[in-house]
């Protein structure tokens, strides 16, 4: 009787690290989009930057009224859209160092050792998104907006 008690409860602890394993290293994603749009700073560095390239759009405009020649004007212009991009892009990385920053802390939270992009999975996983969007949200100090909370 006492061996099969030892031998049922070998199984089970077994059984048991078995299954921890398995969601230790369990696969998570994040639909990153979700995440750059839902970022905390997002809207308002959006606007910000909506109103450069409108400031952009009328500095150009108003040099181009010099310029009569064809190629001269092509060349501001894509001087002009560098710039921007530059600006975009700066932005950009800076949302992107933010999120991928969080996201190996709500991995390591939520026993996940593995994070993939949505696009890349076909079947199972673990949905990180809200997660880390809770996460940027505290890592702000401020509550998560509830149009994102039921996504």
């Amino acid at each position: 009787m006492l061996r099969k008690k030892v031998v049922f409860a070998f199984i089970f602890f077994s059984v048991l690290l078995l299954a921890q394993g398995v969601v230790a290293s369990g696969i998570g994603y994040v639909d990153f989009d979700i995440l750059i749009s839902g970022h905390p700073e997002y809207t308002n560095k959006i606007s910000e930057i909506q109103d450069i390239a409108e400031q952009l759009r009328v500095k150009f405009q108003e040099e181009i009224l010099d310029v009569e020649d064809e190629e001269a004007i092509k060349q501001l212009a894509l001087a002009y859209e560098d710039y921007f991009d530059e600006i975009y892009d700066e932005f950009m990385r800076m949302i992107i160092q933010s999120i991928s920053a969080l996201i190996p802390e709500v991995a390591r939270t939520n026993n996940v050792s593995v994070v993939l992009s949505d696009s890349t999975v076909i079947y199972g996983g673990v949905n990180l998104t809200n997660r880390v969007i809770e996460a940027m949200y505290a890592a702000y100090g401020i509550s998560v907006p509830s149009h994102l909370r039921d996504e």
